[in-house]
């Protein structure tokens, strides 16, 4: 839930100027404790909507905004597609909405094929040594990640009628600076753009 350790301050900062910020750890990750097969986008925006739930019913929220890094962008825009919950805004950071641009992160078409065939049918993970640090995916992240191809932004943005932000390096060299743009474009977002070099 603080990848890289800057969401708290986001949080903090937030939550000093009277917003109700809730931060989550997915299946597998951080202190989650569920078996890291359920670390898939559909299972991912049932958490979302799970801790959205339970702040609505415990602290009376009425008006709820999201904030979307890299996958979490991609989670914010599976949301909307699929009529999940009504955002009142949100703010991208690098969304990973691009199946192309995920191919590429995952080594190219040949290397995301193999990976994809290799666990098929079965109930296996493959280790994929990403970025991050070791990714283990399902036969579920890839059916999920192909769900809405390349016009998953323009499908969000459809179903979306509040103000949003996107904000995105320059130098991104994961998510492709032009995926986050197009993102913006889709949805009318205010840009912020910063450099990772200068």
């Amino acid at each position: 839930h603080n990848e890289w350790g800057g969401y708290d301050v986001v949080a903090n900062n937030l939550a000093q100027n009277g917003v109700l910020v809730a931060e989550l750890d997915f299946a597998g990750c951080g202190a989650s404790t569920e078996d890291y097969h359920l670390n898939a986008m559909s299972y991912m925006c049932k958490d979302v909507l799970d801790v959205i739930n339970y702040a609505k019913e415990t602290y009376g929220v009425t008006k709820v905004g999201a904030m979307g890094y890299s996958m979490g962008g991609r989670i914010v825009s599976q949301m909307l597609i699929e009529d999940m919950i009504k955002f009142d805004s949100i703010a991208f950071v690098a969304p990973a909405v691009s199946l192309a641009d995920m191919v590429v992160m995952f080594g190219g078409q040949e290397n995301y094929d193999m990976m994809k065939e290799t666990i098929k049918g079965t109930d296996d993970m493959y280790p994929f040594p990403g970025a991050f640090g070791e990714q283990l995916l399902s036969n579920e992240f890839f059916n999920d990640l192909e769900a809405y191809g390349e016009d998953m932004a323009e499908l969000a943005a459809a179903k979306y009628d509040g103000n949003s932000l996107t904000i995105y390096s320059t130098d991104d060299y994961i998510v492709n600076p032009a995926v986050s743009q197009a993102c913006a474009d889709a949805f009318g977002s205010v840009v912020v753009t910063v450099s990772d070099l200068g």
